[in-house]
């Protein structure tokens, strides 16, 4: 019996021991959460003295379409007729000018952007060649903060032959362009005629999906919609990965509707958020496509719309 009290008093003296300790642990414990407390009390402080961080930078303005036309026979006196000075101008080369100084786009520097084409004419494998140097050589002067947009072979399709062969020259002219300019974008340029089953073209075969846009060229010699010229276009943009849409020409024959065209043009590019629209205003076909002195008002109108400015 003695023995049986004896550890009952050993086992609750270690009891006590324990809950001795364990006291002590948690008083110690304690001690450290108010430590704790007190820090995040003190880093909460530094975090509240603090300025509330820069708000995020808002995004990138959507693409500008700009407008504008080819007016080779001279751009100065349209623009002093219309009143405004475009946003944009068409032109072309039928070679690829040593430097930009030689093109007719020269003209446009510090007035207004360049749709500027230029033409390799062989496209052999030495040919693609020579057309890469060339256009490195050409991009290389290319005017310090000028902005405009360079087509290489514009309606390649109607040029007899092999589409093969234009994309291995796209190929190689792309990349020489990227080298020097890779700044100014560098796309292509088909005929909507390209899209319709009698041409027996298919279109997709002339199209190089390291283009940076896909313009258009389409003119109304009848009837036709806007929509009905462009939208088959369009698809095609759509299924080479979706490359930016734009019109590079187009044209109406007819008065009535010459200038719900030209206005509808470029609200269909603008409303896809293409670069340019640039409307084909020259006798060279000769077709009555220009625009006549009484629509110049309702043209101004639509050029200050996209980018162009009052003179």
């Amino acid at each position: 019996m003695t023995d049986y009290a004896t550890r009952l008093n050993l086992i609750g003296a270690e009891a006590d021991t324990q809950v001795g300790e364990l006291a002590a642990e948690n008083t110690g414990l304690r001690s450290e959460i108010v430590l704790l407390e007190a820090e995040v009390a003190r880093l909460q402080a530094i975090i509240d003295s603090q300025p509330p961080p820069p708000p995020p930078p808002p995004p990138p303005p959507p693409l500008r379409t700009l407008f504008g036309c080819s007016a080779p026979s001279g751009i100065d006196p349209l623009e002093q007729a219309l009143g405004v000075r475009l946003a944009a101008r068409r032109s072309y080369d039928r070679s690829i000018p040593a430097a930009f100084s030689a093109h007719e786009a020269w003209v446009d520097v510090g007035r207004r952007a360049s749709v500027l084409s230029v033409k390799a004419t062989d496209w052999t494998a030495s040919g693609r060649a020579r057309a890469a140097d060339a256009i490195r050589a050409f991009g290389s002067t290319w005017p310090e903060g000028h902005v405009g947009y360079l087509i290489v072979n514009h309606e390649p399709e109607n040029d007899g032959r092999a589409a093969a062969d234009f994309r291995a020259l796209q190929a190689a002219v792309v990349a020489a362009w990227k080298e020097v300019a890779p700044g100014i974008p560098i796309g292509g340029n088909l005929m909507s005629y390209s899209t319709v089953p009698a041409s027996g073209r298919n279109p997709d075969e002339w199209v190089y999906d390291g283009w940076d846009f896909l313009s258009w060229d389409g003119y109304n010699k009848a009837t036709k919609t806007i929509e009905q010229v462009f939208t088959p276009c369009m698809a095609v943009n759509i299924r080479h990965g979706g490359l930016p849409f734009a019109i590079a020409e187009y044209g109406d024959v007819n008065d009535s509707t010459r200038l719900t065209w030209t206005r509808q043009g470029v609200e269909l590019v603008a409303s896809h958020g293409g670069p340019f629209c640039t409307y084909w205003n020259s006798t060279q076909t000769g077709l009555p496509y220009v625009w006549k002195n009484a629509q110049y008002p309702a043209v101004r109108d639509i050029a200050l719309a996209y980018g162009g400015t009052a003179l």
